[in-house]
């Protein structure tokens, strides 16, 4: 009996351990995700926390860019960074040197920048933004990143950088690396996919190797390492362009045949996320205060030469019903008006006390809501969108004009993204 007794004690024991490590293990990760970061930072419950943050949101608070003397300093903290380096001026590029800071002389105009972060044909040394604030971040500040020297006769944005991963057609020193031409930005169970999935039969217009080679989810979700409800691994900016590597593979084809279709092939990335979700503000570097001073619109300006924008809008409350059910917020209707009429509370409560920004950019508050509601309010992201990019680099269509004549929309897309006329 004792020795019965004695072996339950020892089981019970062993697996309270087990249990204790196991909590211990997941307590630390969940302590050093991105999405815990957000909601601690942003969301002090404390009320001296919430004064001041009031008093902030008050006065309009917003952070100034680097002055002069600031950006010497940073510049002089950078040059502190290569000290130890060899840096290597040649005529012609020689292969790739592992752990090595190389300075590749390639014309007048461009020097090539390899690092441990990447390579980039640059038009001088110190080409960054002054925006550029954390050289060492888990997620990637793009300020920080020199300029792309995009390649003037392609039509689609592409650049050579040093490498090749086996899966395009390049020499040994030298890959092609393409972002998208034109992105889809929503929204989302507007019809975005109907409009994609046309646009990609066109012969001069290919997909990515994204979600359903649509959706490549990166600017607003994997970048920070999270998507719609959960926590994922944080992509990096290279990972993001190889989604469009069998574009650079074809046009890199053209390149070596000397074929003028270079200045015809194109790609997209249809994310709808893109547009409206800007709730992983707080893990960039940038923004310090209360409220995001830099969002997606603001870095992609800084990454891209000119990129085109779709946006198919359907009416709010369409779009909300629609979207409630395939998000798997509900099955009836009666669950369906008992969650927006909750939802509308949760967003009235937060602008009794703060400012749009705040309630519709907020994880807290996203968590909160039963049902995407806050999609619906358009004018509230595409503001953000248009301080960074002139009018005409959007086209913009409902999706109630787009169902009645959908031939007459992709003919005018087409235009839009100067391809050739096609029937779909």
């Amino acid at each position: 009996m004792r020795r019965s007794q004695c072996r339950s004690f020892q089981i019970t024991f062993i697996l309270g351990l087990c249990l204790f490590v196991w909590f211990f293990v997941s307590y630390k990760w969940f302590k050093n995700s991105p999405y815990y970061k957000i909601s601690e930072s942003q969301f002090d419950p404390s009320i001296s926390k919430v004064l001041s943050s009031l008093n902030s949101w008050n006065l309009r608070t917003r952070q100034d860019l680097p002055n002069q003397s600031q950006e010497a300093a940073k510049l002089k903290s950078r040059d502190n960074l290569y000290k130890n380096v060899v840096f290597e001026r040649l005529n012609d590029i020689p292969e790739v040197k592992e752990g090595v800071l190389e300075f590749i002389q390639r014309s007048e105009q461009h020097v090539l920048v390899k690092n441990e972060t990447g390579s980039y044909f640059i038009e001088k040394y110190g080409n960054y933004s002054s925006l550029c604030t954390d050289l060492h971040s888990d997620i990637q500040d793009l300020f920080c990143m020199t300029k792309l020297p995009y390649l003037e006769d392609v039509k689609n944005p592409c650049w050579y950088e040093l490498g090749c991963d086996g899966k395009l057609d390049c020499d040994q020193t030298l890959r092609l690396r393409c972002l998208p031409y034109y992105h889809i930005l929503g929204c989302a169970k507007c019809a975005t996919t109907d409009v994609y999935n046309r646009l990609i039969q066109h012969p001069q217009i290919f997909s990515n190797n994204g979600i359903l080679h649509k959706e490549a989810l990166w600017w607003s979700w994997y970048k920070y390492g999270i998507t719609n409800w959960n926590i994922k691994r944080i992509q990096t900016f290279e990972e993001y362009t190889s989604r469009f590597d069998n574009t650079a593979e074809h046009i890199q084809t053209l390149i070596q045949d000397g074929s003028k279709l270079v200045r015809k092939i194109i790609t997209g990335d249809a994310s709808p996320p893109d547009f409206w979700d800007f709730r992983a503000w707080p893990l960039l570097a940038q923004n310090k205060g209360p409220e995001p001073t830099i969002l997606t619109p603001h870095i992609m300006k800084y990454i891209y030469r000119k990129p085109k924008f779709i946006l198919i809008l359907r009416n709010p409350t369409d779009r909300l019903y629609s979207d409630y059910y395939f998000s798997g917020y509900g099955d009836n209707p009666y669950s369906f008006h008992q969650d927006i009429v909750n939802s509308i509370w949760t967003i009235e409560n937060c602008l009794m006390n703060h400012t749009v920004q705040h309630c519709f950019y907020s994880a807290d508050i996203f968590a909160k809501l039963k049902s995407r509601i806050h999609f619906g309010c358009y004018v509230v992201y595409l503001k953000e969108w248009l301080k960074m990019f002139d009018r005409d680099q959007f086209y913009i269509v409902r999706t109630e004009d787009y169902a009645d004549d959908v031939d007459k929309y992709i003919a005018e897309i087409f235009d839009f993204l100067e391809v050739g006329k096609q029937h779909i």
